[in-house]
């Protein structure tokens, strides 16, 4: 994947997958992004019962 310098980038997680949860899973893919230049953004969304 080329640079992605200064782009905001963001991600949807459903599931878990490394680190067992989806937060982990969350942060590890922003960290990934983040590594090839981008702007992390991160918004957690609750669900309400």
């Amino acid at each position: 994947m080329p640079a992605i310098n200064g782009i905001p980038v963001a991600g949807y997680v459903t599931f878990g997958g490394e680190g067992g949860n989806q937060h982990n899973t969350a942060c590890t893919l922003l960290e990934l992004l983040k590594d090839k230049g981008g702007v992390p953004h991160m918004h957690q969304a609750k669900l309400i019962t």
